[in-house]
Order: structure tokens, then C-alpha cells, then sequence
């Protein structure tokens, strides 16, 4: 029986816990109420340490993720700062609001009914237009 609660101990993951206690199922059993005892205490704290494992990887996923976030994606042309947060390709301005067609949005700067001020064309990236994420109509 002691050898069943060294074995509690040295579980390192639920997925061993969890097949580790499908054994002592048969065994628990039979034991009396002393090494019963013994058995649940085990389980207890390696449960508590699997716990503890798991929400420490949640926390580091967390924190990962929140720096990904913090993350600023800026473009500058000819000294101006574009935030990529705000302004955004034609195709995911069209997604954004829901317009149907980019050539919409494409028409409407061509013709000058989007103000200058919500759009910029960036030659060196292949005439690519970014615009501002804002409704203009």
C-alpha cells in the first residue's frame, strides 16, 4: 500500500494521476480505513500540485498573450505615424463595415467622397491604400 502512495506522489501530470487512480481503484478497496485515509490525503495534495501547475501555465498564457496585445504595430511614412490599430486595408474596412464590395470603397476615394484626411496611399508598398477606421458615409 505504500508503494501505491509514493506512487500518488510522483505523478506529474492529471493524465498519470488519473490512470494511477484507475489502478488503486481495486486496491483502495481492500484497504482499511487507515491507508484509506492515507490514499485520499495523497490524492488530495497531488491534486492540489497538478492544480497549481495548471493554473501557473494559464498565467504564463495570459501574460503572453497580453504582450502580444500591448504590441503598438505602427507604419511611418514621410514622418507620419500610422497606428495599424486604426487604420486598416480596404478589404478589412469593407469587413468592418459591412460594405459588400472593396471596389466601393475604392470608387469613393477615387471620386472624393471619403475625406483625404481617412486615407493614405503608400506607393513603396505597391500603390497599397490604407484607411482609416472610421464610417464616412
Amino acid at each position: 500500500m505504500e508503494n501505491f502512495i509514493e506512487k500518488i506522489e510522483n505523478y506529474g501530470t492529471l493524465q498519470e494521476m488519473e490512470q494511477g487512480l484507475l489502478e488503486l481503484k481495486h486496491n483502495f478497496e481492500t484497504a482499511t480505513e487507515p491507508q484509506k485515509q492515507a490514499i485520499r490525503e495523497a490524492v488530495r495534495k497531488q491534486g492540489e500540485k497538478v492544480v497549481a501547475q495548471a493554473q501557473l501555465a494559464v498565467n504564463q498564457a495570459k501574460e503572453y498573450l497580453a504582450g502580444l496585445e500591448q504590441r503598438e504595430a505602427k507604419l511611418i511614412i514621410e514622418g507620419k505615424e500610422y497606428d495599424l490599430d486604426e487604420w486598416v486595408t480596404v478589404s478589412k474596412y469593407c469587413q468592418l463595415f459591412n460594405i459588400a464590395n472593396s471596389s466601393v470603397v475604392s470608387n469613393d476615394i477615387k471620386r472624393n467622397k471619403m475625406p483625404t484626411e481617412n486615407y493614405v496611399v503608400i506607393p513603396r508598398l505597391n500603390n497599397l491604400c490604407l484607411v482609416k477606421a472610421v464610417q464616412y458615409k
